[in-house]
């Protein structure tokens, strides 16, 4: 099955290698082949565009095996659709799991400093200086030094900004 899926695939019939993953991991939920499953349905719902399923299916997978080589990509990619789709409160849940499960990590750091400050979106958007303002402080405090001068920057930049519309009214 799981090879059947990857002709299909190979074919772009998304939808029934996404069908034919969905079967293996609803019958052979343990197989080595079902885990892989749940990954390459996200990139699946990826590649047509449905972002929300993708990002349910990186999730599940980041979740179920944090240790697999696809896990990180995955748990970062989730975060980022969920931004993108105003899903916040799920975009920071992920980016929380990201940072708690690969931000100590010499290989993730950058990743773990991108995930987190772009966080900070979520806030700019909704136009809650306050929010974004504590938010970019935390990252200086906890990523700064690692996330590089250009982050640094924009986050100072951004908390400028705030106080000098608070003073110049």
């Amino acid at each position: 099955v799981y090879n059947a899926a990857v002709n299909c695939e190979k074919a772009k019939l998304i939808g029934l290698a996404v069908q034919m993953r969905q079967w293996l991991i609803k019958t052979k939920p343990d197989s080595t082949l079902a885990k892989k499953a749940i990954y390459q349905v996200g990139r699946n719902f990826q590649d047509i565009v449905v972002f929300d399923a993708a990002a349910e299916q990186f999730e599940v997978f980041a979740a179920k095996y944090p240790g697999e080589k696809e896990a990180s990509t995955a748990l970062y990619t989730a975060s980022f659709f969920r931004r993108g789709l105003g899903d916040n409160d799920k975009s920071v849940s992920d980016t929380n799991l990201f940072v708690k499960n690969y931000g100590a990590r010499k290989e993730f750091i950058d990743q773990a400093a991108g995930v987190n400050f772009g966080e900070g979106q979520i806030y700019e958007q909704a136009k809650d200086w306050d929010k974004l303002v504590s938010h970019l402080r935390k990252y200086l405090t906890n990523w700064g030094t690692k996330g590089g001068v250009d982050r640094q920057i924009i986050a100072h930049v951004k908390i400028a900004d705030k106080l000098w519309r608070e003073s110049c009214p």
